[in-house]
């Protein structure tokens, strides 16, 4: 079946509509097919993503359009919720404290028509953990336009939100519990927040994590992550070739890079890991005077600035400073770390 006798077919389903309506429709999934085309898809594989036209006019009945012609959708969860689960795929997710103790959460489609006819969010309630997801009909989706806001009380044990490339804001949250962020090709920001851990995973996507507090865990692909007055008691970043600029206080440090940079400032720290292959790190250490560091590379180094001195370590060198009570390791492949004592 090529595009036009698609198009016409689906015009001739849906005669039941109106007039303006079917207009629209038409021209969004006109857009659809320059969309794919532009991807280089062949028609025949635009219309697979599509799916059948039956079951696109079942789901367009009158009764549905009337319903889900509304632009913004809203549920409030009356009963008593510790855990809650956002899968907002291609939509944002913002997510901000409760002023009622309750978990609201509204979804705004701004998108096309199309959009707006066949992208829904569903909310269920399967005991104490409140379920949100998007669910799209169609794969090919070229004018979405998404937005959920997600309220949450501070007697919460857990939050995890996930989007594939959604991004998510995560602001102001407190509660005794955790976080957990998944994402593809969204940015995360998480700011003023405080919780006993959080437990970052992204592909491409940009983390900033600002004014928060708690164990902070993130592994990421080729995203940046900039870390400013983080506090906890662990940080542990795993980059590929994102670059890592943070500040904060932690008592344990693990960060490893692979081709990114890292500019760390650090201060109180009771044991630190430093690892990269090929990327650069400049380090400042603030009251951490007794330290022992132990250095490995192949043909990178680190540099140790002092009030004594300079110091350069390479290969399997270490250095003792003070009575050198606190661990540091560094290891390099052919990066330069420089650290900056005090």
């Amino acid at each position: 079946m090529s595009k036009n006798e698609y198009l016409n077919l689906l015009k001739k389903k849906l005669e039941f509509a109106d007039v303006e309506f079917i207009d629209l429709l038409i021209a969004d999934f006109e857009a659809h097919f320059e969309a794919g085309a532009a991807e280089g898809l062949s028609e025949a594989e635009i219309i697979s993503h599509l799916g059948d036209i039956d079951e696109i006019v079942e789901s367009l009945d009158v009764d549905h359009l009337v319903e889900q012609k509304k632009e913004k959708t809203s549920k409030t969860v009356e009963g008593k919720v510790k855990h809650v689960v956002v899968d907002g795929k291609f939509a944002d997710v913002t997510v901000v404290p409760s002023l009622n103790g309750k978990v609201e959460v509204n979804m705004i489609n701004k998108g096309g028509l199309l959009s707006k006819f066949t992208n829904t969010m569903i909310g269920e309630q399967k005991g104490d953990v409140f379920e949100i997801r998007v669910l799209p009909l169609f794969n090919v989706s070229s004018d979405v336009d998404m937005k959920i806001s997600v309220t949450l009380p501070d007697t919460l044990l857990s939050c995890k939100v996930m989007t594939s490339s959604g991004d998510i804001d995560y602001t102001k949250i407190s509660f005794d519990g955790d976080c957990i962020i998944k994402t593809a090709s969204g940015d995360v920001s998480i700011i003023d927040c405080k919780q006993k851990s959080y437990d970052i995973q992204m592909a491409s996507g940009d983390l900033k994590f600002q004014n928060s507090f708690g164990n902070l865990h993130v592994k990421s692909a080729s995203g940046d992550v900039m870390i400013k007055e983080g506090r906890g008691v662990s940080l542990a970043c795993s980059l590929a070739s994102g670059d890592l600029i943070a500040n904060g206080v932690f008592d344990k440090v693990d960060v490893a890079a692979v081709s990114g940079d890292m500019k760390l400032e650090l201060s109180d720290a009771a044991s630190l890991s430093i690892s990269s292959v090929n990327g650069d790190g400049s380090i400042r250490l603030k009251n951490m005077d007794s330290i022992h560091i132990s250095v490995s590379s192949v043909s990178g180094y680190c540099k140790i600035n002092e009030p004594a001195g300079e110091h350069k370590l390479r290969n399997r060198q270490e250095l003792i400073l003070k009575d050198g009570i606190i661990p540091c390791k560094v290891s390099t492949v052919d990066g330069e770390i420089v650290i900056n004592m005090g």
